[in-house]
């Protein structure tokens, strides 16, 4: 997945949009240089070597194809408890498929859990959002209101636990 960075694309970590600036032979191999995408500062930038992607939970933005079947994961029902603990692991790991997992685990119990769960789902939810957007060229708007909408649908808030 990672092996064909290049100039222009987006990754992603668990918590921001990067463009890759440069991609370049150093003594370790390929070096990804790259800087946040929304970000207005165009001095900052960082570098990566490919080859540690997957260690420090980076990874290419999602295609228009595993958009689709994540959009799909967001409305089938989770058969997995998420403690905190879990559910941060799971964020920072990084992995589109176990994120749609926690999301959709803690959409159905956003009035019922406390603050730190409560913002670990927007964060997913803001940076789940911004993702979609960039790699469907739309704005982010849009792509929450269209991601919130298909979770109220499907995962409807339950009852308060006994």
């Amino acid at each position: 997945m990672n092996d064909g960075v290049k100039v222009g694309d987006y990754i992603t970590d668990f918590s921001c949009i990067y463009r890759v600036t440069a991609v370049k032979q150093g003594e370790g191999g390929k070096m990804v240089h790259f800087r946040p995408h929304s970000s207005s500062d165009k001095v900052f930038t960082a570098t990566l070597p490919l080859d540690g992607f997957k260690k420090a939970g980076m990874r290419k933005v999602l295609t228009l194809a595993e958009i689709k079947k994540m959009l799909a994961e967001l409305k089938e029902p989770v058969g997995i408890e998420y403690d905190i603990m879990t559910a941060k692991e799971e964020m920072y790991r990084n992995e589109p498929s176990k994120i749609s997992s926690v999301l959709v685990y803690y959409w159905g119990r956003r009035d019922f859990i406390g603050k730190p769960e409560r913002d670990m789902l927007e964060q997913i939810v803001e940076h789940l959002c911004q993702e979609v957007a960039v790699a469907n060229d739309k704005k982010y708007p849009e792509t929450r209101k269209m991601i919130v909408a298909l979770l109220d649908k499907y995962h409807h808030k339950q009852e308060k636990p006994v």
